[in-house]
């Protein structure tokens, strides 16, 4: 997976200020492994999870496959007064709409 530059950590894609190894210029040694890409991908590939429609709302576009989806994933947004990515955008309005049921 690629990030923007400066949108988060890379190992574990949350936004660098809450990533204590990144925002300490300690990379290397962050242990929480994609955290949020994984749960934007798997809401992507699977359908019956029914967030296709939640996922084209927060990019105001739809996909053609997978690989650009990835791609804007990985770009860098400002969410939830952070400096982060599409990719905790979606994580987040996906926990925001599970949360309300």
């Amino acid at each position: 997976m690629r990030y923007d530059n400066d949108s988060c950590c890379f190992r574990c894609g949350r936004p660098g200020d809450l990533c204590y190894h990144y925002s300490n210029k300690q990379i290397n040694q962050c242990r929480y492994r994609n955290v949020i890409i994984e749960s934007t991908i798997t809401a992507f590939i699977f359908h019956d999870a029914g967030l296709k429609s939640l996922i084209e709302d927060v990019a105001q576009r739809g996909f053609a496959n997978k690989n650009e989806y990835q791609k804007w994933l990985g770009k860098k947004c400002r969410i939830l007064g952070w400096n982060g990515t599409n990719a905790l955008a979606v994580f987040e309005e996906i926990v925001r709409q599970r949360s309300k049921k």
